[in-house]
């Protein structure tokens, strides 16, 4: 797994970069990496279908990771 960059996200740690998954770059993110409940993966309808509605899942990053 490459990370690429850490921020922060509404006070929430946030680790974004790219893993190669059969020879092809996947985007990630993680909200609250540091969180200790399970994590959480977080999936959206796949190409040309928004993933918007999903950002206010990220807040979750305090009880738990969040994976987009």
């Amino acid at each position: 797994m490459n990370k690429n960059r850490i921020s922060s996200i509404n006070g929430l740690s946030s680790q974004e970069g790219f893993i190669t998954s059969r020879g092809k770059k996947v985007w990630y993110q993680i909200s609250g990496a540091e969180s200790q409940g399970i994590p959480l993966l977080a999936l959206h309808g796949g190409p040309g279908f928004p993933h918007d509605y999903l950002e206010p899942v990220a807040l979750i990053g305090n009880e738990r990771p969040v994976i987009f």
